[in-house]
């Protein structure tokens, strides 16, 4: 990664190859790199699986529409 940083920014220094991984991590935030990694994550920051099924049925009812309703067993 630093060597991409390094060329993306036009450096040959690791300090601002650095600063600049820094730089788009800050402004980009943390993201994911698919939906099952996302969900996996939000699962151990609630630590609940009623609350975390909650939530997800939430969003996913406000991207399709309409009422989901989750089973579990």
């Amino acid at each position: 990664m630093p060597w991409y940083a390094r060329h993306k920014s036009g450096t040959k220094f690791d300090s601002v190859a650095l600063e600049y991984i820094c730089q788009e991590v800050m402004g980009s935030g943390l993201s994911y790199s698919d939906a099952k990694s996302a969900l996996t994550a939000e699962y151990k920051k609630t630590g609940d699986l009623d609350q975390f099924l909650a939530k997800v049925a939430t969003h996913v009812e406000e991207i399709i529409g309409t009422s989901v309703q989750i089973v579990v067993g």
